[in-house]
């Protein structure tokens, strides 16, 4: 049921918000958003949230010349996570369409090693690439697990 849902997202034609230009766009995000509700991330904050939340850090830590420049780093580290959570979202969609498994942890490694890559590319680092591949895609997997285990890391005891 999951799987024919995304396969809607990521074949569908043009829909009546999106301009053929920007249709392998609209689709992409789509299919991420549904990746993200399958998921059961629903409660959880949002890689953009992330992304604010960081710059916030790192705009108190680092203060900046400027407000332009504040501004500048918010939107680089908000806009770098959002990104991060798109091709994590659709790399997993595609993949479970591809491979016709959408609940494999495998699936998830996949997105997270996709996201590492997109890390190296954006420091224009091979071995960062590389390394973010895997420890991304090998927390994914293990948090996919996690959830379908039903691994609790902390938070009270169960009686």
């Amino acid at each position: 049921m999951r799987l024919s849902a995304c396969s809607l997202t990521v074949f569908s034609a043009a829909s009546s918000h999106c301009s053929s230009s920007a249709t392998r766009l609209c689709t992409a995000t789509r299919c991420a958003f549904a990746s993200r509700i399958w998921t059961g991330d629903g409660e959880d904050m949002s890689h953009e949230e992330y992304g604010l939340v960081g710059s916030a850090y790192h705009i108190v830590a680092f203060q900046p010349d400027s407000a332009i420049q504040a501004v500048q780093r918010a939107t680089n580290g908000t806009v770098t996570m959002a990104a991060l959570g798109a091709i994590f979202g659709m790399t997993t969609c595609l993949a479970a369409q591809a491979r016709d498994a959408p609940d494999d942890p495998v699936n998830y490694f996949l997105g997270g090693c996709a996201s590492g890559v997109f890390l190296g590319a954006r420091t224009h680092s091979a071995m960062t690439g590389m390394t973010a591949c895997i420890g991304l895609g090998t927390l994914a997997m293990f948090t996919k697990v996690g959830k379908m285990e039903g691994w609790r890391l902390a938070g009270p005891p169960r009686m």
